[in-house]
């Protein structure tokens, strides 16, 4: 037993980066059943970024089948019917391959610019299950809010349980709060919830990127001490191109999550002092401040969960012969690394 106990302890970490979660949900992932495409095979295909960040159709993935995977340029090949329809639904696929992520919040604002519609109503929302496992991530930001309206702790890390709590106060003071906080935001007291639902929208949308940044910077440090076991590899020291390449990627990814979590402690002190002296434009200009970084943010994230997710799906023992290893390193990890870089820290 004692040795079955130290096995567990000295087994790798294992990191799932959304591979388990509804595609809805993930970065690197966009069903296409809500895209306004004619072409029917192309709405049941998923567009996905590769381990080059190339966006590239899916058109069927399984155990033991692997991922099948087509370019852009090559849809006319597989798909012959109407070349009318195929034509203009290549012209949309096109423009959504040149977004950097497709996760649902960039999504709303980076569709708006390239002019590509959904028909579902639920396309560019999170599914229930994700919102209830960010409900930790919800919960340190509507907590201040909660104790500026009751004085104490209530349970809601929903925006859905928290304007319940604002719709049914079940005490006189939390009324008079409200009331105060309509009147400061300059709203009627029934516009609150409104203005509730879009404030727990946005601290969503930064829940979401939280548990992305989590998981990412949780697995760059493994990430980094695997590629560093090869340095007293005979094969790499003897090859300074190679031990040059594993400095430089090690490099990057350390300033990169750095500068990630720096931007993320921005958006804790910000919205921890939101509350603190609210005013009619205090949620708006936060709102706008974290909008901006939505695109940039997601972008990076997506890079990041997409070269991280393919590592530990081909290394899930954190092994690998010496090079074979070099060869994922500079044939997977190193393309479009200095992009995520550059998209990051701006060099």
């Amino acid at each position: 037993m004692a040795d079955a106990a130290k096995m567990d302890i000295s087994a790798p970490k294992t990191y799932d980066f959304g591979a388990s979660e509804a595609a809805v949900d993930r970065l690197y992932a966009l069903p296409l059943h809500d895209v306004p495409l004619q072409t029917l095979g192309l709405k049941k295909a998923t567009m996905i970024k590769n381990a080059h960040l190339e966006s590239v159709l899916e058109l069927f993935r399984g155990d033991g089948i692997g991922s099948g995977q087509i370019r852009i340029d090559e849809i006319p090949q597989f798909f012959t019917q109407d070349p009318k329809a195929l034509e203009d639904d290549v012209e949309i696929l096109r423009r959504l391959a040149e977004l950097e992520s497709f996760d649902v919040f960039s999504l709303r604002i980076e569709l708006r610019r390239i002019n590509v519609d959904f028909t579902g109503t639920d396309a560019l929302n999170l599914s229930p299950e994700k919102r209830a496992e960010l409900s930790e991530y919800m919960a340190s930001f509507t907590r201040p809010l909660i104790m500026k309206i009751y004085g104490q702790q209530q349970d809601a890390s929903e925006a859905s349980e928290l304007i319940d709590l604002v719709r049914k106060p079940n005490r006189e003071d939390a009324m008079r709060a409200l009331k105060e906080l309509a009147d400061t935001l300059k709203i009627e007291l029934e516009d609150v919830p409104k203005f509730l639902e879009e404030c727990g929208d946005v601290f969503l949308s930064l829940s979401y990127f939280r548990d992305a940044l989590d998981e990412v910077t949780g697995a760059i440090p493994d990430m980094i001490d695997w590629m560093n076991d090869l340095q007293d590899n005979f094969q790499v020291r003897s090859d300074p191109a190679n031990q040059r390449v594993i400095s430089e990627i090690a490099s990057d990814l350390t300033d990169i999550s750095t500068s990630l979590v720096g931007r993320f402690d921005m958006f804790d002190q910000r919205s921890q002092k939101l509350w603190d002296d609210i005013d009619p434009h205090a949620f708006e200009n936060f709102r706008d401040f974290v909008r901006d970084h939505h695109v940039s943010l997601a972008a990076v994230l997506c890079g990041l969960t997409v070269k991280m997710k393919l590592w530990a799906e081909r290394f899930p023992s954190r092994g690998g012969a010496p090079m074979k290893r070099i060869e994922f390193i500079k044939g997977e990890m190193l393309p479009g690394l200095a992009r995520i870089k550059k998209r990051e820290t701006g060099h």
